[in-house]
């Protein structure tokens, strides 16, 4: 398990998410960050607040539009922000499927450099079944405490999974060597 805070330059941790904060301009709502805010500001983009009516009518509103309209009171000190913020740019890399397949294509190399260490013919990929145009079914990864119990002769319910998925996928090489065979037949015909 690693961390899901990245680091700055000088090594200080930094947020996952950055608080943003739904801010409006004319008619145009947007999120900004509160360092994006200060330049939004003086582009006209303002922060929304709650406010509530005489009538006890409560809306999010500028400070601009709860002027020009009388009888507006500002009820609430926070201002209107995005539910979860926004996510730190790295946090999302971090969490991407893109980085995921780095992490697993550079495991599949140490692994091979490792088999060619022990002159062993075997190598992994890290990529999946439907990736490398497979047809077979994988196998689900079974476990310690699955093939403890197989060592006890208890039947474990992944090792028996994986046995039907072996057996199934030696049925399918069959039948498609069979396939292979009789349009070899029909071609000499």
């Amino acid at each position: 398990m690693v961390t899901m805070r990245p680091l700055d330059a000088h090594g200080k941790w930094q947020s996952k998410t950055q608080k943003e904060y739904l801010c409006r301009k004319a008619d145009e709502e947007r999120g900004f960050t509160a360092q994006e805010f200060l330049q939004a500001k003086e582009d006209g983009w303002e922060k929304q607040y709650k406010y509530r009516s005489a009538a006890g009518v409560s809306a999010w509103l500028t400070p601009t539009q709860a002027a020009r309209e009388p009888g507006w009171e500002r009820c609430s000190k926070q201002p209107k922000a995005a539910k979860f913020g926004r996510q730190n740019p790295l946090c999302a890399r971090w969490n991407s499927p893109e980085q995921l397949l780095d992490w697993r294509e550079a495991w599949a190399d140490a692994v091979n450099r490792a088999l060619e260490e022990k002159q062993q013919s075997a190598r992994v990929t890290h990529l999946s079944h439907a990736a490398l145009g497979l047809d077979e079914q994988p196998t689900v990864h079974e476990g310690s405490q699955a093939r403890s119990l197989e060592l006890q002769g208890i039947k474990a319910d992944r090792c028996e999974l994986n046995r039907q998925i072996r057996a199934d996928n030696k049925l399918l090489r069959e039948l498609k060597a069979q396939l292979a065979k009789l349009s070899k037949v029909v071609e000499n015909m």
